[in-house]
């Protein structure tokens, strides 16, 4: 399975996408910018036990879509 991309999109705010490519992908920036959330994001998708952390960078966003694909032989 690989992370294709993750989006989080809110009603009053324009939704915000990365995209990964195949083998290693590097999020890097300064402090504040959304690594972390982009991370959250990815393990709340993946079946976190816990909910998103309420930060502001959350603010105006609802929804959050992670694509993925498999392999041929899985």
């Amino acid at each position: 399975m690989e992370i294709r991309f993750i989006v989080f999109v809110g009603p009053i705010k324009k939704s915000a996408e990365l995209e990964f490519g195949s083998g290693l992908n590097l999020i890097y920036g300064p402090s504040n910018t959304g690594k972390s959330s982009v991370l959250d994001g990815i393990d709340f998708m993946l079946g976190a036990e816990s909910p998103l952390k309420e930060l502001p960078e959350h603010e105006g966003y609802d929804q959050v879509i992670l694509g993925v694909e498999f392999s041929k032989s899985e």
